[in-house]
């Protein structure tokens, strides 16, 4: 693929059982790249030799890039751990990461800001989700710009995002679609969400 080149030193994302480790690139070869054993909070992915990897690569300019790669050596550079992986293949440019926008169907809940009578959450019904904002379905009508709380359940959790209105749809059987874009997010919160985003996307990949 035009204008993909991996670096040392950038940051990419293992992608394995519904989870997503962190790492680095460590050195690349003509026919292999090596990278820093992936972790999550503490935990470390030893991955088998010819075990398959998905991955997600973030270069410059905000280009993010996926690919498979299979694990050909472990080794260990005094106390660093280290895994060589074959040459990347089934490379796909994706859109910047907090871009990136996936088919969802969950349930999600939310509160109009400025309405005081509205104290308690209502329910609505995610349609997709990005690390930017998300559209859901209700039947309830929202004024555009409005501002709005969101709930979403993101495993055992719960994430409030305060965010807005940008676009509504009426649908054929009289109910809304909305466009929501996130306005106060912090980036813990977001990065759980594009982490989350790109689970689906696996899941998706794993299906086709």
């Amino acid at each position: 693929m035009a204008n993909f080149e991996i670096k040392i030193n950038d940051n990419i994302e293992v992608l394995y059982n519904k989870e997503i480790y962190k790492s680095k690139i460590q050195d690349v070869e003509d026919d292999s790249i090596s990278i820093y054993l992936p972790g999550s909070e503490g935990k470390y992915l030893p991955l088998e030799i010819g075990e398959e990897t998905h991955i997600v690569y973030y270069g410059e300019r905000d280009r993010v890039y996926s690919f498979k790669c299979k694990v050909i050596k472990r080794s260990a550079d005094g106390a660093v751990r280290l895994l060589t992986l074959g040459k990347p293949y089934d490379i796909e440019r994706i859109q910047r990461r907090n871009f990136v926008r996936v088919s969802y169907l969950e349930s999600v809940q939310y509160r109009i800001n400025e309405d005081s009578s509205s104290i308690t959450f209502k329910n609505a019904t995610m349609i997709d989700l990005s690390g930017g904002g998300l559209k859901f379905r209700t039947a309830d009508k929202i004024e555009k710009e409005e501002l709005i709380t969101l709930r979403l359940k993101y495993h055992d959790n719960e994430i409030f995002i305060k965010s807005k209105v940008v676009r509504r749809n009426t649908n054929d059987n009289g109910d809304y679609t909305y466009g929501v874009e996130f306005i106060d997010i912090s980036e813990m919160d977001r990065e759980k969400i594009i982490q989350l985003v790109f689970q689906i996307m696996r899941k998706h990949n794993e299906v086709i």
